[in-house]
Formats: structure tokens, C-alpha cells, sequence
């Protein structure tokens, strides 16, 4: 499905692809020691974040086989990067911009729909987004200031998010490194945890109208 991402800092529309599937607990690929070894050694949130280990939750800590499961994800075509970005010769520049679209759209849609349905987990993607504009407490020394509001990421519950999304949808992360600023697009992942006896025809229906407010079905010919 396409739509359109209107950011709220730029008012500027980016179109973006979106997917969604719902899964078993079992179709979960957890690996928490490997997974946690990656963010301690590549990660610079890793101790520093609060929605991050190692003091995030495991995930078999807070769901199992009788829980449901919504998947979903959302790329950002490289071609629709700026002109601006594309000249860059900086691969942050280039990852960043499609980051932070990204991530702040998912975030809106994951926290929507555990707003609707309060008895869901909702996983966001990367770093926690609760306190907007203000530097995490943890790297304060101090404690979550808005509790509320925090999130966790699914690989930050040793979930590897790579193969998940591999094994249950077919699509492939791409990444963008020293020798390789073109990728494809970037894309990335959120995870909303229901009980079983959630009626999955009701959420479809909550979240087809939550995507009815990007203009579904977009021509992108437009861009």
C-alpha cells in the first residue's frame, strides 16, 4: 500500500510503502544473546537509553503462544530522497533522512492503535521516541521521566528483527555503509502484541482508517 507522510517539523509529503501481517508468537525469531551482543558492541544507546538494554524487557517475558501478533512495516524508497540528500557525500546525511521519516510514522501508528486497544504491547522501531525533543533521563542518571510514553524497540527484546520480517514477509533491511550509499530504500519494523481474543477484523478495520488519513493508494507518479 502507498501513502503519504506529512512531516510535522518540514510540512513537506514523502511517500511511503506500507505493510502489514499478523503472525504467531512462533513465527518470532528470538535470539536474545545474540541480539543484545550486537547492541552492546554497536550500539551507543546501549546502557544509555532507557528503551534500550539492558533495560528493556525480553520479549518471552511479556508474550507467548497465546498471544497474537501485528507485524508491520514501512519502507522509504531512496529515490524519493531530496536532491539535497542526494548530493550529499555524507552516508549519515543519507540514512538519517530516511530515518527519522520513518521511525516518527510508525511511532504515530503503533501508539495510536495501543491508545485504541490498551491491552496490546506495542514494540516501536529503534530508539525511544517518548520524550520528543528532550535528551533521554537515563543519560541523565535518572529515572524514566515519562513511563507512560516509553517504548521499546523489538530488537531491544532480542527479537532479530531481520529475520522475522525475512521469514514471515519476504522483505530484506538493506544498510547503508563506508562503500555504500545507495541502497534501495530503508525500511523498518514495529510489533503490536494482542491476546488471542482480540478480534483481528476490528484492528484491520481501526487501522485501514488510521491509513486513510495518508491518502491511500497515492499515484506516486506525482514525485
Amino acid at each position: 500500500m502507498n501513502i503519504i507522510y506529512r512531516s510535522s517539523s518540514t510540512s513537506r509529503e514523502y511517500p511511503l510503502s506500507f505493510e502489514s501481517k499478523w503472525i504467531d508468537y512462533h513465527d518470532i525469531v528470538f535470539e536474545p544473546d545474540y541480539i543484545e551482543s550486537l547492541c552492546k558492541k554497536g550500539c551507543r544507546n546501549y546502557g544509555h537509553s532507557g528503551g534500550c538494554p539492558p533495560f528493556s524487557p525480553k520479549f518471552d517475558t511479556f508474550a507467548d503462544e497465546e498471544k497474537q501478533c501485528l507485524l508491520i512495516i514501512t519502507k522509504f524508497d531512496s529515490k524519493y530522497k531530496t536532491e539535497k540528500v542526494k548530493a550529499s557525500k555524507n552516508r549519515a546525511i543519507h540514512w538519517k533522512f530516511q530515518d527519522v521519516i520513518v521511525a516518527h510514522f510508525l511511532d504515530k501508528i503503533g501508539r495510536a492503535i495501543h491508545a485504541h486497544y490498551q491491552q496490546t504491547f506495542f514494540l516501536g522501531t529503534g530508539y525511544c521516541m517518548g520524550c520528543p525533543g528532550k535528551k533521554c533521563s537515563y543519560k541523565l542518571q535518572e529515572p524514566c521521566r515519562n513511563p507512560e510514553q516509553r517504548t521499546f524497540s523489538m530488537e531491544s527484546t532480542g527479537i532479530n528483527v531481520i529475520k522475522t520480517v525475512k521469514n514471515t514477509m519476504g522483505e530484506t533491511f538493506y544498510w547503508y555503509t563506508k562503500s555504500n550509499q545507495n541502497v534501495p530504500y530503508l525500511m523498518k519494523a514495529i510489533l503490536l502484541i494482542f491476546p488471542r481474543e482480540q478480534d483481528i477484523g476490528a484492528v484491520n478495520s481501526f487501522l485501514d482508517k488510521l491509513l486513510s488519513m495518508y491518502h491511500e493508494n497515492v499515484n506516486l507518479d506525482l514525485f
